[in-house]
């Protein structure tokens, strides 16, 4: 299930998804992300959070990520873009295997 909205400079969007893998046992696969966005100019600056849960049939393995990033169109069809990420990996396991990361990415694209 999936929703954007957009009114104005402003988009929010939202999405909810669950699998169970064609299976009847513990096997469950459940996500959804909130996002939202505002355009001024030739920036657009937007942050998300993703929250992923996933149950095995002896370890649930949960993700939250949080994002933000900025886009600048430098010209038609080009434009400049950046994000910052933050993900949260936890295990719940006896060994709770629990760890983070921190991404940034730079990219440019041209259509044309």
């Amino acid at each position: 299930v999936g929703l954007d909205l957009d009114i104005g400079a402003f988009g929010l969007g939202a999405i909810y998804t669950e699998n169970n893998l064609a299976a009847s046992t513990r096997d469950t696969n459940e996500t959804y992300v909130l996002g939202a966005d505002y355009t001024t100019g030739p920036f657009k600056i937007g942050a998300s959070y993703l929250n992923n849960e996933r149950d095995l049939a002896t370890t649930t393995l949960e993700t939250d990520r949080y994002t933000g990033g900025v886009t600048y169109t430098y010209g038609p069809g080009m434009s400049f873009r950046g994000s910052v990420s933050y993900a949260d990996f936890d295990e719940s396991t006896a060994a709770g295997v629990d760890s983070d990361a921190t991404s940034v990415l730079l990219g440019t694209q041209i259509n044309f």
